[in-house]
């Protein structure tokens, strides 16, 4: 019985080594009582020794020792007595042995056994009595292991705690023995079992649970008067491992959890009606931000509106903001408004005032097209009942690409063109698609006017067949840089234009770009990224109704270290770190790996625990690993993650290592602690050869 405040913490030692806790080892501290228990099932030779125990708290440590002897000569019965010795001396010189020697087991008993009726009918005394004293009148008799509360089944997400729990009872104290699936449950730091003597309840917790821990679980409790079982399932629901982390506070949705959805008549089809209420939703309102104090004389301001919503023009899928300035005392209630109807607040629309500009500020991330429309905010004070509004158009843009659409004429110009012109065929060919929308002849009009008039009228220009003016060059590039053919190519009609690339026609992409320049005439197919497998001989084929032409080339792609040269500072900002070199700086073979900058100036990659709360300082916590860090493979150029559960209050400080080394702080690396699920991650982006360790 061990006593102290805070509650001690308790470590076992078996000559003077830490004693682990495995399947034949478990400890328990009983609080009512103040007495820790050690039990060791099924005691071998190998256990004796001397057993310390130690407990300590942050007002002093105290311990306990005793020396446990086995006798493995003695058959493993519980050798106490229930009746004192001296009880059978009138028995064992009443009766004698018999001499006859049978061959076999000797059935025969030393005693008479009606002698020892009249003990069987006393109790003996429960281990509970023990705990209170000699005088304690707690006594229990023999009984076989009864479950009273049976293992319920479970279902719990991945990556959350288990705790499977059953109401056994059972003189003796029986032995549990879990299950999984037909195999023993070892004990681990992630699965612990114990048995709490006062409430009956013996408990399995799983900490970290994992989809392999599904299954069938059954415990089995025995002793020698008989023994009892019950089995559950355990359901793990897997999750998925992307940022689960909601754009919404968890809070805003509490006006939802808690209403039962309004049963509708059964129809046909697909159930349309909403799981909740639209009413449920909050109009989208501003609340003050920066807001402060202000005097009595000062209150009371009349709402009015300084600066009106102005119109706006956005592109689709990018961000815009609607501003107005709107004064008011006390600080006015405001409503947004789109078309007449009020706009709900979600995680891509959001609102707020900002008190000191008196600033009222509506952001729309990655606008749609159904947000266009004419927007009002509609400020009022409830009090007063004062009301002022504005409004002003939103205009979205279709999606488009990244060309400059500028028009360099007038598009009223090209009325009579569209009027006339036919639509254009489409053909499947394969290589870029430089066919003009328009017919390059009926544009030079255009162009000529752009430019400077002349009285003589234009000669038309005479039909030919593609011919290479200036001919695809051979490139020779490193690995990772751009790779660009240029050729000159005349022809009328425009030729169609096809690249290949070792007799294979190659499909634009991401990395591989073709374009034409009708006034320079010339064609350009850029590849980005260059990678040894872009090897090859290059074919550009130029052809038209009346011929075709072609030139060819070669790429050389040298392989080379994948390291980012592009520096993110200028070098004369690390002139003050650079060493200085004296004239007796001895030279030497080999590679010079001498750094240059002190590796002292770089921050070693840690994570700072925030200031420790009173709490934690009451109960301190030791750091424990829940779960170690898992051996990883990677491919080089991909991301890698190293993740470990970490517990301890106060939060500790993190500092990674590798190879035994402080691990520097770099634009590649990056660390962080989730205290939500106690988690520490290194994320290491391209990963290097050089990383691993």
């Amino acid at each position: 019985q061990i006593e102290g405040k805070p509650q001690p913490q308790f470590s076992w030692f078996k000559d003077d080594q830490p004693l682990a806790e495995g399947n034949r080892f478990a400890t328990q501290y009983d609080i009512p009582s103040k007495t820790i228990f050690l039990t060791i099932a099924g005691a071998r030779e190998d256990d004796s020794g001397t057993y310390r125990l130690v407990a300590q708290n942050p007002s002093g440590q105290e311990e306990t020792s005793c020396d446990v002897k086995v006798d493995v000569n003695q058959p493993n019965i519980d050798q106490r007595s229930f009746v004192p010795q001296k009880a059978f001396d009138k028995l064992e010189k009443q009766l004698s042995r018999p001499n006859n020697v049978i061959s076999g087991v000797d059935q025969s008993s030393f005693f008479n056994q009606d002698l020892f009726r009249p003990f069987d009918e006393r109790h003996i005394k429960h281990p509970s009595a023990i705990v209170g004293g000699e005088d304690s009148d707690a006594a229990m008799p023999i009984s076989a292991p009864r479950v009273l509360t049976p293992l319920r089944p479970l279902s719990t997400p991945e990556g959350e705690a288990v705790l499977l729990t059953a109401q056994v009872e059972g003189y003796p104290l029986p032995q549990f023995t879990w299950i999984h699936d037909n195999q023993p449950i070892m004990a681990s730091n992630r699965v612990t079992s114990h048995y709490d003597m006062l409430t009956k309840r013996c408990y399995l917790q799983i900490i970290d649970s994992r989809p392999s821990d599904a299954g069938t679980y059954e415990l089995i409790a025995e002793n020698p008067a008989g023994q009892d079982r019950t089995r559950t399932e355990l359901t793990i629901v897997p999750v998925s491992k992307i940022d689960q982390t909601g754009y919404v506070p968890y809070d805003k949705f509490s006006t939802l959890e808690f209403k039962p959805r309004i049963p509708n008549e059964l129809r046909s089809g697909v159930d349309a009606s909403p799981f909740v209420s639209g009413e449920i939703f909050r109009l989208l309102e501003a609340k003050p931000v920066n807001e402060y104090f202000i005097p009595e004389d000062e209150q009371k301001v009349s709402i009015d509106v300084l600066v009106p919503l102005k119109p706006a023009v956005a592109q689709e899928g990018q961000p815009v903001m609607l501003t107005t300035k709107i004064r008011g005392r006390p600080t006015p209630q405001f409503t947004w408004l789109r078309n007449n109807q009020p706009i709900l607040e979600s995680n891509r629309v959001q609102t707020y005032y900002d008190f000191p500009s008196e600033t009222l500020v509506l952001e729309i991330s990655e606008i749609l097209p159904h947000d266009a429309g004419n927007y009002t905010v509609v400020a009022e004070n409830p009090k007063t009942g004062e009301r002022v509004e504005t409004s002003a158009p939103l205009t979205v843009r279709g999606d488009t690409t990244s060309i400059d659409n500028t028009a360099f004429v007038a598009p009223d110009a090209f009325r009579t063109l569209e009027a006339s012109s036919p639509l254009r065929a489409v053909m499947g060919e394969s290589g870029v698609d430089t066919n003009s929308y328009l017919n390059p002849e009926i544009l030079r009009t255009l162009d000529q006017t752009k430019q400077k008039p002349t009285d003589t009228p234009e000669k038309k220009q005479a039909v030919s067949a593609p011919k290479v003016i200036t001919p695809l060059q051979p490139v020779k590039c490193n690995e990772g840089q751009p790779i660009n053919f240029t050729a000159k190519v005349e022809g009328n009609p425009q030729p169609t234009f096809t690249w290949f690339k070792n007799d294979q026609p190659i499909q634009e992409s991401n990395r591989f770009w073709s374009h034409y320049d009708i006034p320079s005439k010339t064609v350009l197919l850029q590849i980005t990224d260059a990678r040894p497998d872009d090897n090859g001989t290059y074919v550009l084929l130029a052809e038209n109704p009346l011929g075709r032409d072609q030139t060819q080339s070669t790429v050389n792609v040298t392989s080379g270290p994948r390291v980012d040269t592009n520096a993110f500072v200028a070098p004369e900002k690390f002139a003050a770190f650079d060493q200085q070199y004296g004239p007796n700086v001895p030279t030497q073979s080999g590679v010079d790996t001498t750094p240059f900058v002190q590796p002292e100036r770089f921050a070693q990659l840690e994570v700072k625990a925030p200031a420790p709360t009173r709490q934690e300082m009451q109960q301190p916590e030791a750091p424990k690993v829940v779960t170690p860090l898992q051996p990883i493979q990677v491919n080089e150029g991909s991301p890698a993650l190293l993740q470990a559960t970490i517990v301890g209050k106060p939060t500790p400080n993190f500092v990674w290592m590798k190879d035994g080394a402080p691990l520097a702080a770099s634009n590649r690396l990056r660390t962080r602690y989730d205290i939500g699920t106690k988690q520490v991650l290194l994320q290491i982006n391209d990963a290097r050869p050089q990383d691993a360790g």
